[in-house]
């Protein structure tokens, strides 16, 4: 098993015995007793805050032991030295957000939820982020149900922007849903997310619209709708916090 790259999560995870939480075929989600589960994926994944990345993806069943400790981590018959693999960091915007089209919202599983999203764009408007919370908490099926998702997505972009990170971070926390969405929403609020979102927010930076569709193609297609509502949600986020022209400041909620 060869590591790839570990994304920030992994850097505090505490030392002894841990269990297999859910297997698939491209990611184990691992129970470790902290902020919530970390994630150990194959390299069909992007990197990201909570994600190990491993080539071979050890076959594990749920309940399976994991042991970290003196620096290796133990998964089945596979080890790795977690000091030997890379350390992974989103990609830096570079500059204030640009109002561009994001193709690829249509797929979002609450792309026709008008009435929620109409409520999400009005409590943005006045920057009632634990509004924008309660209507999108859980909403949905999932490990990371779709509401959550969008508010993922939402938080990234007002990081990104320069809202306060505490009162991000305050806004996820009281959010109730599954574990795994939890922990992915502390990171948002903390600023990283999936790579592929956080180069949506790199090309928003710029004035070349076939980037911009690149990127929100490519985040659009990750998961089932995931993507899509992540994506979904930087565009809610995006009519409160874009900056208008070249030369402007961003608006923050």
């Amino acid at each position: 098993m060869i590591g790839l790259d570990a994304g920030a999560a992994w850097s505090s995870v505490p030392p002894g015995p841990a269990t297999v939480q859910a297997a698939f075929s491209r990611a184990v989600h691992v129970d470790v007793g902290t902020d919530g589960p970390v994630v150990i994926a194959d390299v069909t994944v992007p990197p990201g805050p909570l994600h190990l990345r491993v080539d071979p993806l050890p076959a594990v069943l749920p309940g399976s032991p994991v042991v970290v400790e003196d620096g290796r981590l133990w998964l089945g018959t596979s080890s790795l030295d977690l000091r030997r693999v890379p350390r992974w960091t989103p990609p830096t915007c570079g500059g204030p957000l640009r109002l561009q089209p994001l193709p690829g919202t249509e797929r979002s599983a609450l792309a026709d939820r008008h009435d929620v999203l109409a409520r999400v764009r009005s409590l943005l408007g006045v920057g009632d982020l634990d509004g924008v919370a309660h209507q999108l908490e859980g909403l949905g099926a999932g490990l990371t149900p779709a509401g959550d998702d969008v508010l993922a997505g939402i938080v990234l972009t007002l990081h990104s922007s320069g809202v306060d990170e505490r009162r991000l971070c305050e806004a996820v926390e009281r959010v109730r849903s599954t574990t795994l969405s939890r922990a992915y929403l502390r990171w948002a609020a903390r600023g990283q997310c999936i790579e592929p979102a956080h180069c949506v927010l790199a090309a928003l930076t710029g004035t070349n619209r076939a980037r911009v569709a690149a990127a929100a193609g490519r985040l659009a297609r990750h998961g089932a709708s995931s993507g899509a509502d992540l994506l979904l949600g930087v565009e809610c986020a995006l009519a409160t916090v874009a900056v208008r022209t070249a030369g402007g400041r961003a608006r923050r909620p």
